[in-house]
């Protein structure tokens, strides 16, 4: 005989109640379980979009500050005549053809050809560029240089070529002697200027 055979009618009836109630806990357990977690996986993810709200607040606090520094700099800029103020880029490298052509004509140097070159950005701002050809005497040359240097706004001077020029034609009885052959390419920086109603736009979103 085995012990459950010798239990008492009371008792088998007690361990059964606790079987019974066994069972529906585990199977409460096996449902509960599956939907605790999905509540702590919930939490995680409020807690890190709270994080991420958080951060987007932050940067968003600091945004009137650097369009304040931005805008700022600009004028600056602007105010000390650095950059060249065109509508478009079109008009920008031809405004840098024209300063370059006229610097070099007024150094006595003969302008010869003229390309304008790929534009590019540059830490916020257009960078445009011309590649120019001329001949001018040695010291005519050096004052070219010394006038793209004090151009305002400003000129870089990115690459440049220069050959002497020996020699003597005969049939225009012209001596080319003490003469050189340049290649420069230049360039500035271009910042697009708005047009009145442009700004007047800008201005009634302000408002």
């Amino acid at each position: 005989m085995n012990r459950l055979e010798q239990l008492q009618p009371r008792e088998r009836r007690i361990l059964a109640v606790g079987v019974l109630v066994a069972l529906v806990l585990i199977a409460l357990l096996g449902g509960v379980v599956p939907i605790v977690q999905k509540l702590a996986s919930t939490a995680e993810s409020v807690a890190s979009a709270g994080f991420r709200l958080e951060r987007v607040q932050e940067a968003a606090a600091q945004l009137p500050i650097v369009e304040a520094e931005v805008s700022a700099l600009e004028r600056a800029l602007d105010d000390q005549g650095l950059t060249q103020r065109e509508t478009s880029e079109s008009l920008a490298t031809a405004a840098l053809q024209e300063r370059v052509t006229d610097i070099i004509s007024a150094n006595e140097g003969n302008v010869q050809s003229t390309r304008v070159q790929s534009a590019s950005e540059d830490g916020g701002l257009q960078r445009i560029a011309v590649r120019v050809q001329f001949e001018a005497r040695t010291e005519s040359l050096a004052g070219i240089l010394d006038a793209i240097d004090q151009a305002r706004p400003l000129l870089f001077v990115d690459n440049i070529n220069v050959r002497a020029s020996r020699e003597f034609d005969r049939q225009r009885r012209a001596d080319y002697r003490g003469k050189t052959d340049v290649t420069i390419e230049l360039s500035a920086y271009w910042r697009p200027e708005q047009s009145d109603s442009s700004a007047a736009n800008g201005g009634g979103g302000a408002s």
